[in-house]
């Protein structure tokens, strides 16, 4: 996890980016010998997160520019910084500061720079649903034959990403790269800088349609990871998706390997069953018990063995690897707090893992009743009203005994009343007294309602962490 300052120097002059190169006070560098011994550790956007040896990465942002958090970053052990078109002196300072024109893309080479430099195998990750979980799966999987690594949490992005990468161990074999977009042309840019050899599309889905405008483009910006790959790497598709063949047809990779419930699945998901303890699934054959919930997490598995299978680790050694993965927080958890059970998906949401959680929530062996707190969904675009709505029918459908609506959107859906301010607090609080040991509760929404903040407060009241089912 190491690279020098002299190598931003060289990465930011291989990519044709001007630079000037300024100690923190203001003065000229002058020594390159300097440069070449300064070892940084990683880089962060974030001056909360810098500790010793990191890249302080300072751009504008919405709000403010980092740069005006330069004198904090170097205080918390910053070895250096990389300021976009804007430089404030820090007094007394003598760390190497790389002032650029535009910080995406500089932060783009150096990104570049370091994977030339370690060239690991890199495997990106993209699709509406399910990439994160996927992601944490093929990490544990391969992780039982290389040295893998991964973006930390959802480090997914323009930014993101490249900070991802520049944190990882230099010893790193196989780099798996989850690949967010919110608007077309993103998956094309991240493939860009990242070159990956392999490329996984977990589904095709209507998610961020207020830039998207149409599934359409969603399916073309998803496509343009298979766009990217080489003649001689390795593309893995979902067999089930009803978009598999233009997914098919955009690939640039000869090689495929397709998962998914379909007998001509090259890695089918055999039978996949949710019980108050996980989820109870059978892979090419090899049983697994998973601490989540829902049928999509059985897809997701089998897309990380398929990813895994290229890379010539088996589906038994896959799933004993996935059997103890570490997930990222609030995607698809199951835990069990005073005799109820949670299930814990509320980092964000759109249409179809919407009514796949309810789907799981119904289908779960509870003996009390069910209750879903639902948040609204965010970036839906014209399509909003009506696919709140949807939704809402989907829970009376299924038979769900209560819904609490979270979110202007969601509210309106449940009751045709405005948003109002929402206590997170006092409603997982409430929940504690309307609940019963023996309910089952899911908790799903946008990133932007917050709803972690009620889980935590419901656990809290109820006077346990939450113990994984």
């Amino acid at each position: 996890m190491s690279f020098t300052a002299y190598d931003i120097h060289e990465w930011l002059d291989a990519a044709d980016l001007p630079h000037r190169l300024l100690c923190s006070d203001g003065q000229v560098w002058t020594s390159e010998g300097r440069l070449a011994k300064r070892i940084l550790t990683g880089a962060t956007l974030d001056s909360r997160l810098v500790d010793e040896g990191k890249l302080f990465v300072a751009v504008q942002g919405k709000a403010h520019h980092g740069v005006d958090f330069l004198g904090r970053a170097f205080d918390h052990g910053a070895a250096a910084a990389l300021v976009e078109n804007r430089f404030s002196f820090v007094e007394g300072g003598d760390r190497p500061v790389f002032l650029v024109e535009d910080g995406r893309a500089a932060l783009s080479a150096l990104a570049r720079g370091w994977l030339k430099k370690h060239r690991p195998t890199v495997i990106a990750i993209t699709g509406s649903n399910g990439k994160t979980t996927t992601k944490d799966m093929a990490l544990s999987a391969l992780a039982e034959a290389f040295a893998a690594g991964a973006n930390p949490g959802n480090l997914n992005s323009s930014y993101g990403l490249p900070l991802a990468v520049l944190g990882q161990d230099d010893e790193v074999e196989v780099l798996v790269l989850e690949m967010g977009a919110s608007a077309p042309g993103e998956i094309a840019s991240l493939c860009e800088i990242t070159n990956p050899r392999m490329g996984c599309v977990t589904n095709v889905a209507p998610a961020h349609l207020e830039a998207f405008g149409t599934l359409e483009n969603v399916l073309e910006t998803k496509a343009d990871l298979l766009r990217h790959l080489p003649k001689k790497g390795w593309a893995v598709l979902p067999a089930d998706d009803e978009h598999f063949d233009r997914l098919r047809g955009a690939c640039n990779a000869e090689k495929v390997v397709t998962f998914g419930r379909a007998e001509k699945a090259d890695v089918q998901l055999q039978s996949c069953r949710q019980e108050i303890d996980g989820l109870y699934l059978s892979i090419d054959g090899v049983d697994a018990r998973l601490p989540l919930f829902g049928e999509e997490n059985g897809l997701n598995a089998a897309a990380a063995c398929a990813i895994a299978r290229t890379m010539e680790v088996s589906t038994t050694k896959s799933l004993a690897g996935i059997e103890n993965a570490k997930f990222s927080p609030h995607r698809g958890r199951i835990l069990t707090a005073a005799g109820r059970i949670i299930l814990d998906d509320c980092y964000n949401a759109n249409p179809v893992s919407m009514k796949a959680a309810l789907q799981s929530l119904a289908s779960i062996p509870a003996k009390g009743k069910k209750v879903a707190v639902l948040g609204s969904m965010a970036e839906l675009g014209p399509s909003s009203t009506a696919l709140h709505r949807e939704v809402v029918e989907a829970v009376e459908r299924l038979g769900i005994d209560r819904l609490i609506g979270v979110g202007r959107q969601m509210r309106y859906a449940v009751d045709s009343h405005p948003n109002e301010d929402e206590d997170l607090v006092a409603l997982g609080r409430g929940l504690c007294d309307s609940t019963s040991a023996g309910d089952a509760v899911l908790f799903k929404g946008s990133r932007g309602e917050q709803l972690e903040i009620a889980v935590g407060a419901f656990l809290e009241e109820l006077g346990s962490g939450g113990g994984e089912g």
